[in-house]
């Protein structure tokens, strides 16, 4: 039996950091321990929750001197409170079910996320509809109970089929919208916003020579190329294709991409993005509120997005 079921993600005067690795998977994360917690003597057990450091449930061994020794899988863990997902798809209306504690029932848990105080998951759940995959993307809190949904997406098989194999998936272009693409401005170069995810490409600006697809393609590799290099990837990066430079902010799976007429506007045009960025990251947000981008030169000087 634990000990105790804790994991801090915050240092205080009375924690201690100790790197942890799971012994499943081998994934590895600082935690802090409150010292009041360790016995004066033999070993502490501490239970390491499910998707605290990764997908495992696991427990580990630590002495007064705050030095691990040694790691213990756990064989059965009792799903208390965990509910059955219920929703409808999007695309198709389709009446969905999937389990939070059944990894075959759903693509992939996207991200944590912090609403109200109040602790969500963002899940990638997928059915098959005719020659299609719908994707849709929900919101469930820890239990399971179904939340919110924040977008869809559709992929034809043969496109799943061939990315499975390991094959390439191509971009696309969204089509959710109408909307006319420009070929000037007098800021931007290029302006769109693409899914690393669901390999939608949603081009505002666009630059006539360039392929957009392939351009979106090659700017995908070197966004996996920095996250197998770096153990974190920084927010902003700057990636030189030909002879042009790209400007990228990453938000989860959406990235925003733009090039400027002249990059001395970069000083500003930058807050300008972060402030477009922290008001919604959602697929619809974005989709819906990037136009006003392009409306830069005339409202920049109200200072906000709204």
């Amino acid at each position: 039996m634990s000990d105790n079921n804790i994991l801090l993600n915050k240092e205080d005067y009375n924690t201690q950091s100790v790197i942890i690795t799971c012994p499943i998977c081998r994934a590895k994360k600082f935690i802090y321990i409150p010292r009041n917690i360790l016995k004066p003597k033999g070993l502490t057990t501490i239970s390491i929750p499910k998707d605290s450091i990764c997908k495992h449930h696991f427990q580990f061994y630590i002495d007064n001197d705050l030095k691990v020794r040694g790691y213990q899988k756990v064989d059965f863990e009792l799903k208390d409170g965990i509910e059955e997902t219920n929703f409808n798809c999007q695309l198709c209306n389709a009446k969905i079910k999937f389990r939070i504690d059944d990894d075959n029932s759903y693509l992939e848990m996207i991200s944590r996320n912090i609403f109200f105080g109040k602790e969500f998951f963002l899940y990638k759940v997928a059915h098959y509809f005719s020659n299609e995959l719908h994707i849709n993307n929900i919101f469930v809190d820890k239990n399971g109970r179904y939340y919110d949904q924040l977008s869809s997406s559709k992929l034809k098989l043969e496109e799943y089929t061939n990315n499975e194999l390991g094959t390439t998936q191509k971009f696309y272009k969204y089509s959710g919208l109408d909307k006319e693409t420009l070929k000037e401005h007098p800021i931007f170069n290029l302006f769109m916003i693409f899914n690393i995810s669901d390999h939608w490409i949603y081009d505002l600006v666009s630059i006539p020579s360039i392929n957009t697809i392939k351009l979106t393609s090659l700017l995908h590799e070197k966004i996996q190329e920095a996250k197998n290099v770096y153990s974190e990837v920084e927010r902003y990066l700057k990636i030189s294709i030909a002879d042009q430079e790209f400007h990228l902010r990453l938000l989860n799976s959406n990235v925003i991409c733009y090039t400027l007429t002249n990059n001395k506007n970069l000083h500003w045009i930058k807050p300008l993005i972060e402030n477009f960025t922290q008001i919604g990251h959602s697929v619809d947000y974005l989709i819906s509120k990037s136009p006003r981008i392009l409306t830069i030169n005339e409202y920049f000087n109200e200072k906000e997005i709204t």
